[in-house]
C-alpha cells in the first residue's frame, strides 16, 4: 500500500510541475515581483503551459518588469493560441490588428480573434464586433458587429458590459427590424455552433 502511495505521489509530482510554475508566476505577478515571475513563467512555458506561455506574452507585449519586445510577446503568444488558449489568440489578433512587432494584416488578426470568440473569450467577442461594424479585416456587416455583441453584453464584466451594450444600442438604432431578427438568428446560429 506504502509504494502504491508513494508511486501516486511521485506520478502528480512529475505530472503537474508546470501548474505549480504557473501559480507561483501568477502570484508573483499580482505581487508585483516581476523577476520571479518571469523566472516561473519561463520553467513551465517551456514545458508547454499555455498560462505560462500567455503571461510572458503579456509581459513582454506590455513591458511589465521586461524590456517591451514584440517578437518575444508574439512568439509566446503564438506557442499558446496554437494550444488554443483564447487569451493568447485574441492578443496575437490585436498584435495583427495594430500592426505591433509585426506587419498590420487586419485578415490574420480578424482569423485569431474569430478563434478566440468562438470560444466565448468575451473581449474577443467586443473586438470582432468592431471589426464587423468597420469591415476591418472581413466584409462590414452591422447585423453581424450587433450578433457578436449578444454574446459580449452577456459575457462581460461591469463598465465593459455596459460598454458593449451602449454600442449594441448604437447599432440597432441603424438597422431596420428585418435586419435585427437576422442578426438575432445569427446570434442563435453562433450559440449553437459554439456549444
Amino acid at each position: 500500500m506504502f509504494r502504491l502511495l508513494l508511486g501516486s505521489l511521485i506520478f502528480l509530482m512529475l505530472a503537474y510541475p508546470a501548474s505549480a510554475d504557473y501559480s507561483a508566476g501568477a502570484s508573483a505577478y499580482s505581487d508585483g515581483d516581476y523577476k520571479t515571475a518571469q523566472r516561473e513563467y519561463l520553467a513551465s512555458a517551456k514545458d508547454g503551459d499555455q498560462r505560462s506561455q500567455f503571461g510572458l506574452a503579456v509581459m513582454y507585449h506590455t513591458g511589465r518588469g521586461v524590456t517591451k519586445d514584440y517578437t518575444k510577446a508574439r512568439g509566446w503568444y503564438i506557442k499558446a493560441a496554437e494550444q488554443g488558449y483564447a487569451k493568447a489568440q485574441n492578443n496575437l489578433g490585436i498584435m495583427y490588428r495594430r500592426g505591433q512587432g509585426v506587419e498590420r494584416n487586419p485578415r490574420e488578426a480578424f482569423s485569431w480573434i474569430w478563434l478566440a470568440s468562438m470560444q466565448g473569450y468575451a473581449r474577443a467577442e467586443m473586438n470582432l464586433a468592431e471589426m464587423y461594424l468597420r469591415g476591418e479585416g472581413i466584409a462590414k456587416d452591422p447585423a453581424l458587429a450587433y450578433a457578436w455583441l449578444e454574446f459580449a453584453v452577456t459575457d462581460l464584466p461591469g463598465k465593459s458590459r455596459d460598454k458593449a451594450e451602449n454600442k449594441r444600442n448604437e447599432i440597432a438604432n441603424e438597422l431596420s427590424e428585418d435586419e435585427i431578427l437576422r442578426a438575432k438568428r445569427m446570434a442563435k446560429g453562433l450559440r449553437n455552433a459554439r456549444e
